[in-house]
């Protein structure tokens, strides 16, 4: 996909004046109880190198929280093995039903005072815990961070080194930002969730997650934590990111918009995640429900609006379009997604389909930018 959400800046006080304010926070523990949730679907065959990076931190992890989501595959001969020769290795076994859902399970099984997120094809990298804490022990203007998010090093199985992810244009979001994805309907996060980390005090404004099967957990965590506490920014990579086959470019996110089931998909992801924050806002914050904008007044809503459309009915709405050029938050987003949309104005569908691919996915043009870039 490419993302509507991406905001220039995080703390310019876009949202002043809303009556949202964030968790406040103790200070951590002398020794922190630390808790990695670990979710995996057919992943047995990096389960090895993914437990292993957890439990060989330069400081104590207590726990491993292994969700198996339903795998058939021989993650569960795996795990067991893993049970038997470490006693940190908890595993939760359920009946497929998602990752929101495995994750989910995994937060509320979790004992940490920490809590560090770790899909099971990634790894971390042995200094990312002690990292993480001594983020969170960091105070910034507005007081103690409550989540940490950090750089990962992307790789795959040919390349062991495709760059690093997220790129954010400017600074990467940090400090109490709540507000602002309050007043857009927007998060400016993309860490993915091998980058995420956050005190057990947040789980009681995290959970309970939205376990549709057209939901990403990782959305969840990019518009619930700015919502909820401080963040902390760490530039250092201190996870790897396994990219898979055909997106070893490092470009996969057009390819979500590329079909019309893929765009109803996203659309639909939209509109849980609007109403997922309403009903955070009714909970935590009531107040703050007025400078909430309606669904159909977001950018991201406009834009996928737009796509489901032309793609789904071959109806091309250039009112909606305009909708989105005119959008008040549209000058912030990241040049590629003002090509993207710009382009939309003149190319006819095959044309337009075949260009996002090709810029914003995996295709050639794209693997020769990224060479020329030097960045593989």
């Amino acid at each position: 996909m490419v993302p509507l959400s991406a905001l220039s800046h995080h703390e310019r006080g876009m949202g002043a004046g809303l009556p949202l304010r964030p968790l406040t926070l103790a200070p951590l523990p002398t020794q922190p109880r630390i808790s990695f949730v670990v979710t995996c679907y057919n992943y047995g065959r990096f389960l090895d190198e993914c437990l292993e990076s957890c439990l060989n931190q330069t400081l104590p992890v207590h726990e491993v929280v292994a969700v198996d989501d339903g795998s058939t595959d021989d993650t569960a001969e795996r795990l067991a093995l893993w049970q038997q020769r470490d006693h940190r290795i908890v595993v939760v076994k359920q009946a497929n039903a998602g990752i929101s859902a495995a994750t989910q399970v995994g937060l509320t099984r979790c004992t940490g005072e920490v809590i560090l997120l770790l899909d099971a094809d990634d790894r971390c990298h042995p200094q990312r815990v002690a990292q993480v804490i001594e983020a969170m022990r960091t105070p910034l203007v507005a007081g103690l961070p409550g989540w940490i998010h950090h750089r990962l090093q992307k790789f795959s199985q040919v390349q062991a080194d495709l760059g690093f992810t997220p790129t954010y244009l400017g600074d990467a979001p940090r400090g109490f930002f709540g507000d602002v994805v309050a007043m857009t309907a927007a998060s400016s996060v993309s860490t993915p969730t091998s980058g995420l980390a956050f005190r057990r005090e947040l789980l009681q404004r995290l959970l309970p997650l939205d376990i549709h099967r057209d939901t990403a957990q990782d959305i969840q965590f990019w518009h619930l934590l700015p919502l909820s506490a401080i963040g902390a920014w760490i530039e250092q990579p201190l996870s790897d990111y396994r990219v898979h086959s055909r997106s070893d470019s490092g470009g996969a996110g057009a390819d979500q918009l590329t079909t019309p089931l893929k765009i109803k998909r996203q659309r639909i992801r939209c509109e849980r995640c609007h109403a997922q924050i309403t009903s955070w806002m009714h909970t935590h914050a009531p107040a703050a429900l007025a400078g909430y904008p309606p669904l159909e007044t977001s950018l991201e809503y406009l834009g996928l609006s737009f796509l489901d459309t032309w793609y789904g009915d071959g109806a091309y709405d250039r009112t909606r379009l305009q909708q989105v050029l005119n959008h008040p938050y549209f000058a912030a987003q990241h040049w590629q997604q003002r090509w993207f949309w710009q382009a939309a104005r003149f190319l006819p569908l095959p044309c337009f389909r075949f260009f996002s691919q090709q810029v914003f996915g995996s295709g050639l043009f794209k693997r020769l930018i990224r060479r020329l870039l030097g960045r593989r």
